[in-house]
């Protein structure tokens, strides 16, 4: 079990802080008190701001949503006021995602009104690639990317999906989405070593459902359990739908024959997930919960470190560990009121084990083709990306408060069979 204990785990209660963030929340302090709006959360001058700098207005998307865009960022708002425990750094980094949430709604109502046939064209087919975080579902998600015919969420484009576009456009959005990056680096150095991220490869789709502020990425970068136990307690069918609608625009500009999505977030909703995207094929991939558990407690924390001080690790490991038990329960039920020819089931060992030979499996299991240039750019790939080449981080689930043994019956269900 990859569990290493002792003296070279990483303290992720003590969050990294290098001089120009300590100066920031220092200075911080200061600006609150004089300009008190500018470190607001306050839901109505959030939204001003972001129909302000946009000079756009509309900020309705889909019809009919049994929730909508408002009550999450209630939700959301209200438990980074009183659970984050955020600096001043913390509320302006906080303001700013959720104004750019908001702002690329915008963007994204915008876009639909300039071309109101976007809404009515159908989806090319998609692959979506499901399973707990730290199980293999990045690296498989890079390796298929290599084939030609599958159109990908990149990392620049998730992070403005509806802005103009164009190679001048283009470009000054990858250098957008490159000094974002060197930011991350700079106010967390271990976050791309936890999770790889890459301006041009592509990357998780749960981004998309951040501008429905209805994501599961908001619950991990902050320390927000109420916020987290709203969005679980939905269906986000909404969400979905608008979810439906970027990769309407998206595609708009750039079509290929069936979409690579990714995301371990669709666990929790993969009904929903199938009915906006009828033709979609589901690769889950299966790896012991108890691997990957800490793993992604650590990369919590370290996200939650830029924006607060105060870390509660077993807080982390206790809401994590039963929302990811909750997410593959879910899937479980769902899955069993679509077709099994659906879906396709691959285990982490294997993935490690013979990459190409999982990869003709699913071309197998879905009809597919695989052509010689996507094989000989796969392989290519295999081998300039060896296992751990990005370093081996060190934690344990006991950091987060977590005990092994009753970990291990919480996920009984999940866990390889040891017999097998």
């Amino acid at each position: 079990m990859a569990q290493p204990e002792g003296p070279t785990e990483r303290r992720f209660e003590r969050p990294h802080r290098p001089v120009g963030l300590r100066l920031a929340n220092r200075a911080g302090w200061f600006v609150a008190r004089v300009r008190p709006g500018v470190l607001s959360l306050d839901r109505d001058d959030l939204v001003e701001t972001a129909r302000r700098r946009s000079g756009l207005h509309d900020l309705d998307l889909a019809e009919a949503s049994p929730t909508s865009y408002v009550e999450a960022l209630d939700a959301l708002l209200g438990s980074l006021e009183h659970q984050a425990a955020l600096t001043p750094a913390g509320r302006y980094f906080a303001r700013e995602q959720v104004v750019t949430s908001l702002s690329n709604r915008l963007a994204l109502n915008a876009a639909l009104a300039a071309d109101p046939d976007v809404r009515n064209r159908s989806l090319s087919p998609a692959l979506v690639i499901v399973g707990l975080p730290r199980s293999g579902t990045t690296f498989l998600q890079h390796l298929l990317a290599r084939d030609p015919a599958h159109r990908v969420l990149r990392h620049w484009e998730a992070a403005h999906p509806a802005a103009e576009r164009g190679p001048s456009q283009d470009q000054a959005a990858q250098r957008a989405t490159d000094r974002s990056l060197r930011l991350l680096d700079y106010l967390a150095p271990d976050a791309r070593a936890l999770h790889p991220v890459d301006t041009g490869e592509p990357t998780e789709c749960v981004t998309l459902f951040s501008n429905s502020l209805a994501s599961l990425e908001l619950a991990t970068i902050n320390q927000v359990p109420g916020y987290l136990a709203w969005c679980l307690a939905n269906d986000l069918s909404g969400a979905y739908r608008e979810y439906e609608l970027q990769l309407k625009v998206l595609e708009s500009h750039e079509c290929r024959p069936r979409w690579l999505l990714k995301s371990p977030a669709h666990l929790f909703w993969l009904n929903q997930l199938l009915e906006v995207l009828p033709h979609a094929r589901i690769i889950q991939i299966h790896r012991d919960p108890l691997e990957v558990l800490g793993s992604f407690c650590s990369l919590s924390a370290v996200l939650s470190g830029i924006g607060s001080d105060h870390i509660d690790l077993a807080a982390i490991g206790a809401r994590w560990a039963g929302a990811w038990a909750d997410g593959l329960a879910r899937a479980e039920v769902a899955r069993m009121r679509w077709p099994s020819d659906r879906f396709v089931d691959l285990e982490y060992s294997s993935l490690v084990r013979d990459p190409m030979h999982e990869v003709r499996r699913i071309y197998e299991r879905f009809d597919l083709e695989l052509r010689g240039d996507a094989h000989s750019l796969m392989t290519a790939f295999i081998a300039s990306h060896p296992q751990h080449a990005g370093g081996v981080h060190r934690y344990s689930l006991s950091q987060f408060g977590l005990d092994p043994d009753l970990e291990a019956d919480r996920f009984v269900r999940f866990r390889p069979d040891p017999s097998s």
